[in-house]
């Protein structure tokens, strides 16, 4: 059977204290639009802390002018793992994000009498 409606599966990143990585992505799209994409994880100290960030700019361009959305995003957590013992795992987590939107979103119908 399918699923209810309206239920959605998301979870945040989180930062791993395993290994460091990242990732960097960019995409363009009709009218000079363009989509940036950025994601650090960084070992502080291995196996029990971590800082991970997260980065977007999105500016997405329409053909009725001056219409256009930008957006930019900055996501950052951390981790500390205060126990990681094989029966008790205890592990504090923090995370802050600033993001900006400006837009002037496009006309849906057409012009009025």
């Amino acid at each position: 059977l399918g699923s209810p409606a309206g239920v959605i599966n998301n979870t945040l990143i989180s930062a791993r204290t395993d290994r460091n990585f990242g990732e960097v992505t960019m995409g363009t799209g009709d009218e000079s639009s363009f989509r940036l994409t950025g994601d650090y994880n960084q070992v502080l100290v291995k196996d029990r802390a971590a800082l991970r960030l997260a980065v977007l700019e999105n500016q997405r361009n329409y053909r009725q002018k001056p219409a256009h959305n930008d957006d930019r995003r900055a996501f950052l957590t951390g981790t500390v793992k205060l126990l990681n013992r094989p029966e008790t795992n205890l592990s504090l987590n923090a995370s802050y994000e600033k993001g900006r939107i400006d837009a002037i979103r496009p006309r849906r119908t057409g012009p009025g009498d």
